[in-house]
């Protein structure tokens, strides 16, 4: 039988289908243990900014162009990746200034 022991890479991408509707970065049930994930904006996105962070008292991550709106961690086309340290793909919330968008992003697993 093989080990589980090591490191694993996941990679996937996320869209925000509506702006201001923040959505999970990923629901699916991993055999490994999540230790953190890469995340990044996509290079073809239209707006110029999503925001990636969890939920909130009253709410969850939300990537609004207003003054003290904006919650979560601000990613830009051609930023570099933000690594988040997590259990679970699912506790990472992902939203865009415009619907469509996506995030591209790699777990690393244990």
């Amino acid at each position: 039988m093989a080990s589980k022991q090591g490191t694993r890479l996941y990679s996937g991408n996320t869209e925000v289908v509506t702006e201001g509707t923040a959505v999970q970065l990923s629901t699916a049930s991993l055999e490994f243990t999540v230790v953190g994930v890469w995340v990044a904006a996509d290079p073809s996105n239209v707006g110029a900014l999503m925001a990636v962070g969890g939920k909130v008292i009253g709410g969850v991550t939300k990537a609004e162009k207003t003054l003290h709106k904006f919650v979560g961690i601000p990613l830009e086309k051609k930023q570099a990746p933000v690594f988040i340290e997590c259990a679970s793909l699912a506790e990472i919330w992902v939203d865009a200034e415009k619907g469509k968008d996506c995030v591209c992003w790699t777990a690393v697993l244990a």
